[in-house]
């Protein structure tokens, strides 16, 4: 008996798992022997950060551009349909469609600096190249005014400013009292570009 009582206490029980973990710390003085530290990116990653970050900026500004350049569109087409019903309302009045020649200075309401072109187009449109005194003009003018001044005037604000009118993109369009499909007129704009004579004009005849 006294030979069982000694083999007892002189051999330790065997280790659980957590004194095994225990030990195991003690050895390597970590929790987790195996995690590693990172304290920063690499090249490589941050490059690739980089390129991903670009290609994000570029369809931004690739799809709010396209979806500017659309709205400017709409509303370029919009104002020339506009416009061209006024036209229209003047041909049904006059017989004839309005020209582009400069507006004479005679008449006392007309300035001076009025131009060729869509200045011109928008002075007749508000009849404003007859004189009120003319006892035969005189409803003629009346008649151009109740029909197309009211046109002009409901346009945009950044389309008519004054003495001409200008496309969705803020840039003044192109009168052609002949221009058009069939010797017609026909309002051009210069499009997204600024340039007349590409193919990114928008014309009122297409």
């Amino acid at each position: 008996m006294a030979a069982d009582s000694t083999d007892s206490t002189n051999n330790p029980p065997p280790a659980t798992g957590r004194s095994k973990m225990a030990r195991r710390r003690g050895r390597t003085g970590h929790n987790l022997p195996f995690a590693t530290n990172r304290s920063a990116f690499t090249l490589i990653e941050l490059m690739v950060v980089i390129f991903i970050i670009g290609i994000m900026v570029v369809l931004v500004v690739g799809v709010g551009r396209y979806v500017y350049d659309e709205a400017a569109r709409r509303e370029t087409e919009s104002t020339q349909a506009a416009v061209m019903t006024a036209i229209e309302e003047y041909y049904k009045i006059q017989g004839y469609y309005p020209d582009d020649t400069p507006i004479p200075a005679d008449p006392p309401d007309i300035p001076a600096d009025i131009r060729e072109g869509m200045q011109a187009l928008v002075g007749r449109l508000q009849a404003r190249d007859l004189d009120e005194d003319d006892l035969v003009e005189k409803p003629i003018k009346e008649a151009i005014q109740e029909a197309c001044g009211p046109i002009i005037l409901q346009l945009p604000r950044d389309a008519y400013t004054g003495p001409t009118i200008n496309d969705g993109f803020g840039n003044e369009m192109r009168y052609e009292p002949a221009g058009g499909l069939g010797g017609r007129p026909v309002l051009i704009s210069t499009g997204p570009d600024g340039n007349f004579g590409n193919e990114d004009d928008i014309r009122s005849d297409r």
